[in-house]
């Protein structure tokens, strides 16, 4: 379940970047975190987990850029968390 904190800050930025020709699929948003990419896997039982709280203060833009090494990410902007309000 996305927290309403956090739909509302979805919500938001789409409503503003659509108005810079921005596109959005049209499925529901659903936040991830990636932790691992082209991992070798096993069976191993992973241990539980607690879910995670954050506090934000801050987003930012970032750049996503691929070479021969794998992805780079570049911050492009930062905005404090009330930019949207």
């Amino acid at each position: 379940r996305v927290p309403p904190q956090l739909e509302r800050l979805v919500q938001a930025l789409q409503r503003r970047l659509t108005h810079h020709r921005f596109h959005f699929e049209q499925r529901p948003y659903q936040p991830h975190v990636t932790l691992l990419r082209h991992a070798l896997w096993n069976d191993a039982g992973l241990p539980a987990m607690p879910a995670a709280c954050w506090r934000i203060t801050d987003f930012v833009l970032v750049q996503s850029l691929r070479d021969g090494l794998g992805a780079h990410y570049k911050v492009l902007a930062r905005f404090g968390a009330s930019a949207l309000d």
